[in-house]
């Protein structure tokens, strides 16, 4: 006598995928109770699951530069502290931008915006793969380096907050205008 309910991705003749909501139940039964007839609808949910995806996303990143938010950085150092128990050392770098407040104030909030979007691209690919880049708010970001092994010396740590200082002070050319900002880390 239940229902249940199964949603599940298909594709449609044009190769096009859709998110499909399929319900069943029980129709009619035999005398003896087994089920003779099931009633399935099945409904096309695309739309819900696609906006249920994107406002998880805006939760937790920030919505100019899609990089995780302060919220979504606080649930990764909260991971990362407890794998800390395994072994290993944790390395957090506070990123903050030397110069920005002129950009905005001299040419505007939206080369502001390509700034810190031109910045947030440099800093996710001067770090490893499995460390997390996020934005804290304004030009404050975060850097949480995977759990390192209890051999990394804090040199190294300082190795990594050189390239992202040297990758945040190269110029940003917008318009046909360069700026330049630094970093404090």
């Amino acid at each position: 006598g239940t229902v249940v309910d199964a949603r599940y991705r298909a594709r449609d003749r044009r190769g096009t995928w859709h998110w499909l909501l399929r319900r069943m139940m029980p129709f009619e039964r035999a005398p003896d109770g087994t089920v003779r007839t099931l009633l399935v609808v099945v409904r096309d949910v695309t739309e819900a699951v696609e906006s249920e995806a994107m406002l998880a996303h805006a939760a937790l990143h920030d919505p100019l530069t899609a990089l995780p938010n302060r919220r979504l950085i606080a649930d990764r150092l909260r991971t990362a502290l407890a794998a800390l128990d395994r072994g290993g050392r944790l390395g957090v770098l506070f990123v903050d931008l030397d110069g920005f407040k002129r950009i905005n104030d001299v040419h505007g909030h939206a080369i502001g915006d390509a700034v810190l979007q031109e910045v947030a691209h440099r800093l996710v690919r001067t770090v490893r793969p499995g460390d997390t880049v996020g934005r804290l708010g304004g030009d404050e970001f975060v850097i949480v380096l995977a759990t390192l092994t209890d051999d990394v010396t804090p040199a190294q740590v300082e190795d990594a907050a050189q390239r992202v200082r040297h990758a945040v002070a190269e110029p940003i050319a917008l318009l046909g205008t360069e700026h330049r900002v630094t970093a404090s880390v």
